[in-house]
């Protein structure tokens, strides 16, 4: 479930339309949280491929 489809329970409205202050708040808070930062996955990338290579260079 995704906050596109969350119901306000102040207005009634969907909360990604931001009809009132409380559909604001709660769409910002919600978009805060599910961001991630670019820096983890490029870490991530990072990591897979170091291990791609060991992998590779263990093997042969």
């Amino acid at each position: 479930m995704s906050y596109d489809d969350l119901v306000c329970a102040a207005c009634s409205g969907r909360v990604v339309d931001g009809g009132c202050p409380t559909c604001r708040a709660a769409r910002q808070h919600l978009r805060s949280e599910t961001k991630l930062p670019a820096e983890l996955f490029l870490t991530l990338a990072a990591v897979m491929a170091l291990l791609l290579i060991l992998a590779t260079h263990l093997r042969g």
